[in-house]
Formats: C-alpha cells, sequence, structure tokens
C-alpha cells in the first residue's frame, strides 16, 4: 500500500510531498565498484522538489540487507547514509558478491561466527570531490585466512576519504588467537594508517601498539611509522621471556625437554619474495636453565661424526649458563640457527665446562604443515591442508 500527500506551499521549490510505504525494484543501478544484480527498495520519500529526503531499507541479490537515508539538495550536496549489521558466518559472501573490488587475497577468508556491523556516509558536492566516512565494529569474530585459525577479533575500524586522502584507524582492536600451527595470541593493535586515493597501498603505517603473548611470554612491534612504499617493509620484533619449555612442548618431535627463558629481537623485512629475518638473535635470561635432548632425534637433526656424537651425548642431559642463537631465516623458508652454549652435562666429566656451538636448519612451511595436519589448530585447517596437498600429488601425512 502506498500513502501520498501533496501540498502547495508557496513557490514551486516549495512543493512538499511525502510517499509513504514505495516498494521498488532497482534493476538498473550502475557503478564501477559495484556487480550488477538487483537490488529493492522500501521505505518513504518526502521533502521539496529542491529538497528531498529518503528513508527506509535496501537490499540485494547477494543478500546484503541495509537501512539507508539519502538526502538531495539541489545544487547544493546530496548525501547518502547506510548501516548494516550481518552475521560474521554471512559477511564474506555478501561483500563478495556485491563489490566488485574484492581483494583477492580475501577469497581465501572463511568466518563462521561472530558479528559485524558497518557504517558509511557518503557526501557528493559540485566541484568537490567525494567525501566518504565509515566504521566497522566487529565483535567475536572467528574462522580461516587461507591455513590460519583466528579467532575472537573484536575492535572498531574508522575510515574516511576526503580531499583525496584516505585514512583508517584501528581500534581498540584485539585477536583470541592467531594460529597457524604455533599460537599466538592474545593479540592487541592500535594503529592509523594514511595514503592518498590514487596510491591507496602505498602510504604511511603509524603503529602505536602491537602486542601478543607468546609461549607464555611476548611479542612487540615498537611505536613507528613504516612507509609502505618503501621496500623491503622493516619491522623489529622483540622478544621477551619466551618459555623455553612450551617451545619444545610445540615442536613436533617426542622427548624434548628443557628449561629457562628466552628473549631477542627478531629484524623481520617484508617484500615481494616473501619474509625474511637478516642477524636476528635470541638470548637465554639469567641464571640459565636446562636441555634434554633424545640422542636419536639429534642424530637426525645433525647427521653423523665424532663431534656430533659428542654434542648429542652432552645435549642429552645440559645445564646450560649461556644459551645464544643467531636467528636467518630466507624468503624460501629454511630457519638457520646459529646456536652457542655454555655449561656442563653432570653426567659426563664430573661436570666439567662444555662449550658447544651448533648450527640447525628448519624448513619453517614443512614443520607448519605437519603442525597443521596434526590437528593442533583445528579440523578445518587440517582439511584445508589435506586438500591442497591432494591437489598438488603430495601425501597428506602428519
Amino acid at each position: 500500500m502506498v500513502f501520498f500527500w501533496l501540498l502547495m506551499a508557496g513557490p514551486a521549490g516549495a512543493l512538499e510531498f511525502e510517499v509513504q510505504q514505495i516498494r521498488f525494484g532497482l534493476e538498473d543501478i550502475s557503478h564501477p565498484a559495484l556487480k550488477p544484480q538487483g537490488w529493492l527498495f522500501t521505505g518513504r520519500v518526502g521533502g521539496t522538489l529542491s529538497d528531498v529526503q529518503l528513508d527506509g531499507q535496501i537490499s540485494n541479490d547477494a543478500g546484503l540487507e541495509a537501512d539507508i537515508s539519502v538526502r538531495h539538495v539541489s545544487g547544493e550536496f546530496q548525501s547518502i547514509r547506510l548501516s548494516t549489521t550481518m552475521a560474521g558466518s554471512e559477511a564474506v559472501g555478501v561483500f563478495k558478491n556485491t563489490l566488485t573490488n574484492w581483494p583477492e587475497q580475501l577469497n581465501l577468508l572463511e568466518l563462521d561466527s561472530g558479528e559485524i556491523r558497518a557504517e558509511v556516509t557518503i557526501l557528493l558536492q559540485p566541484n568537490e570531490s567525494m567525501a566518504v566516512h565509515s566504521r566497522v565494529d566487529f565483535h567475536n569474530l572467528s574462522g580461516l585466512m587461507d591455513r590460519t585459525a583466528i579467532t575472537n577479533l573484536s575492535g572498531h575500524l574508522l575510515f574516511s576519504l576526503e580531499n583525496n586522502q584516505l585514512t583508517a584507524r584501528l581500534r581498540d582492536t584485539t585477536v583470541g588467537q592467531i594460529n597457524s600451527g604455533i599460537g599466538i595470541g592474545p593479540v592487541s593493535l592500535l594503529a592509523d594508517y594514511r595514503a592518498t586515493q590514487a596510491e591507496p597501498f602505498a602510504g604511511e603505517l603509524n603503529i602505536q601498539q602491537a602486542n601478543a603473548e607468546f609461549l607464555d611470554g611476548r611479542l612487540r612491534i615498537a611505536p613507528r611509522t613504516i612507509n609502505l612504499a618503501a621496500q623491503p617493509l622493516k619491522i623489529p620484533v622483540d622478544a621477551h621471556e619466551i618459555s623455553l619449555s612450551r617451545l619444545l612442548q610445540v615442536y613436533p618431535a617426542e622427548g624434548f625437554e628443557g628449561s629457562g627463558l628466552l628473549s631477542g629481537a627478531i629484524p623481520l623485512e617484508i617484500s615481494d619474495t616473501g619474509i625474511e629475518v637478516k642477524q636476528g638473535n635470541i638470548t637465554a635470561l639469567s641464571p640459565g636453565g636446562t636441555l634434554k635432548l633424545p640422542a636419536e632425534q639429534l642424530q637426525a637433526m645433525l647427521g653423523g661424526g665424532g663431534t656430533v656424537e659428542t654434542v648429542t651425548r652432552a645435549l642429552q642431559n645440559f645445564h646450560y649458563s649461556v644459551l645464544s642463537s643467531a636467528i636467518d631465516y630466507d624468503e624460501k623458508g629454511k630457519l638457520t640457527l646459529g646456536l652457542r652454549l655454555e655449561g656442563n652435562n653432570p653426567d659426563i666429566r664430573n661436570s666439567q665446562p662444555i662449550v658447544l656451538n651448533v648450527n640447525l636448519e628448519e624448513d619453517i612451511p614443512a614443520l607448519l604443515t605437519s603442525l597443521q595436519l596434526s590437528g593442533r589448530v583445528n579440523e578445518a585447517v587440517t582439511e584445508r591442508v589435506r586438500e591442497r596437498l591432494q591437489q598438488s600429488g603430495q601425501e597428506a601425512t602428519p
């Protein structure tokens, strides 16, 4: 049913009208940012011929449903305000099937719980560039990003585009856990991003807070500004009081035990070719701790020879006062550790001092795949990894 009122109140520009309970399809909406599909509006239209106000709800074939308010003042401005709330499990599909410029990387994103609330206001004025202001609230979003499980993402994203300048602000943002095989979290983030509309991915990221719990210790990126146009991106990560006991527990080798706390610096370099670490370092805090590494696993890692046998025997019950390691990681995923140990084994040579220099290598992508196949992340990640390995003709064994 449609109700219509028309009042003549002076000049033609002041002609007042109101149409309530209106419902019509918008099959011909055309915009470079939107995929072609059917749209439906229900609501009311009113105002004057020179100042029209539209309020109601709009929906499309992709499942997007939003409240909409449009005001058009002839010769002055046009404003559009949209707001919507949707379940996390629906959000990815809705936006993917609505927007033409949906990022390809987000095709690997799947959400299974949580809620998203979004508001956007668009202002159009004669001889002015478009202005956009939006706010997106995340509440307990959980799901998968490729082979990484993300749980309980909450926070606020404030976005604006004005005078051809893009600004994004991440506020009160936390993640319960990020898990690709070894869990990191809770994570807390606070950051700003600024760029030009012409080069939206070549701006400056200002990190004000980036902290995460990791293996009973914590990781931290100190406040800094990063120019995304500079390659490679250099992001120093500080590690504090990481538990050696927890680290050896998550490593997929039986019998590894140890104690002590580790701190150090991991200088990440991120480029188009991948992630690298050059000349990182990690050091055990005083007074040190213990290492108990089974002979069979050590021999498999280190190979054979007389020196290896000496190292293997010492590390079966090593009490260290010094543990330090250089850290290097290349873009292909090979981790190299130059480990130096000082201490003794009470079972060898009456506890005489022993100094060991050991070089270790680890294929991190293969290690993470093994952890993912073992079910340490969740069953959804395990299944996704199995499918990828089958597609590539590899065996899916932990």
